[in-house]
């Protein structure tokens, strides 16, 4: 995979594999993308997600704007 999408849900977010592959992407330095769908979650972010910008879903713009971060990541 070019590009990792993550759902941010509270179950995403204390998950122990969905952060291995987290950090198996930011090490290989390849993209991250931390889509929040819960919006209690905005504010308990983890740890290894708190220096990556999210997309915050719960916003009315969230979709259009993950789309528009995933044409420019994917387009190169």
């Amino acid at each position: 995979m070019d590009v990792l999408l993550v759902l941010v849900t509270s179950d995403s977010a204390g998950s122990e594999w969905v952060q291995k592959e987290c950090l198996e992407f930011v090490h290989r330095q390849k993209p991250v993308v931390p889509y929040v769908v819960e919006s209690q979650v905005k504010n308990a972010l983890p740890d290894y997600l708190r220096s990556i910008q999210y997309i915050d879903g719960t916003e009315t713009t969230g979709f259009s704007t993950l789309a528009q971060r995933l044409r420019l990541l994917l387009a190169h």
